[in-house]
Order: structure tokens, then C-alpha cells, then sequence
């Protein structure tokens, strides 16, 4: 077998992962020549959702992987929600995100907590 330009015995073209013979399976190489069938190699290097702590997986029979990047942190669709009140957010209007103080709020949420912290200041400075 040769992949990459890499000769294997036919018994050692195996997932680094679980062992499984490769032959006939989609795989990828890492940076240290290793084999990985497509599902092991996606278990150990797919991103860690910043609220669950699962990782993000392609979607079933795909290889795409869907998932949202928001202050340099990685979410599921469904964790991507407000911090305050559970909202899903998103791009759509009146579901944006707005985060402050490593929070993520929907807007609501970001007018009501800067209003709140705002009352707190004045009465602290006073």
C-alpha cells in the first residue's frame, strides 16, 4: 500500500486509533505520518465545544463539522445560547451576540446587565 508517498505492508496500512485496516476507508495522515480512520481521527483532534466540553463532530455520514467560533472559543449550535436566559444565538436579527465580561448575551440580556452594572457604579460612587 503507498499513501502519500509513504509505503505501508498491507497489515500495518491500520488506524493508529483502533487498529482497523484502512484499505477502502477514507483516512488522513497527521503531522507524525500516522494513519487515522476518518471517525478516530475526528475523536481526538475535533475542537472541544467551550459549554459542554464534547467534542464538535461532523455531522452523521458527512464530513462537515459545524460549530460557531466566537471569542476565540469553539460552540454546538444548540450551546451557542445566551449566558443570562438560555436564548439560542446567532446571526439573525434580535438574536446576535453580545458578550461582556466572557459572557455570552443576547441583546436583552447585554442591555439589562450594563443598565444593572451601570445603577451599581452610580450607587458606589456616591
Amino acid at each position: 500500500m503507498k499513501s502519500q508517498g509513504l509505503i505501508y505492508h498491507p497489515e500495518c496500512f491500520k488506524c493508529f486509533i483502533c487498529k482497523g485496516n484502512l484499505e477502502g476507508y477514507e483516512y488522513t495522515v497527521d503531522e507524525n505520518k500516522n494513519l487515522y480512520c476518518m471517525p478516530c481521527y475526528y475523536k481526538v483532534f475535533s475542537p472541544r465545544c467551550t459549554k459542554c466540553h464534547h467534542r464538535i463532530l461532523p455531522v452523521e455520514n458527512t464530513n462537515i463539522t459545524i460549530r460557531i467560533e466566537a471569542s476565540e472559543k469553539d460552540y454546538h449550535m444548540n450551546c451557542f445560547r445566551c449566558d443570562d436566559c438560555g436564548t439560542i444565538l446567532s446571526d439573525q436579527q434580535g438574536q446576535e451576540c453580545f458578550p461582556i465580561g466572557g459572557n455570552l448575551l443576547c441583546q436583552d440580556c447585554h442591555v439589562r446587565r450594563v443598565t444593572r452594572d451601570k445603577h451599581q457604579l452610580i450607587r458606589i460612587m456616591n
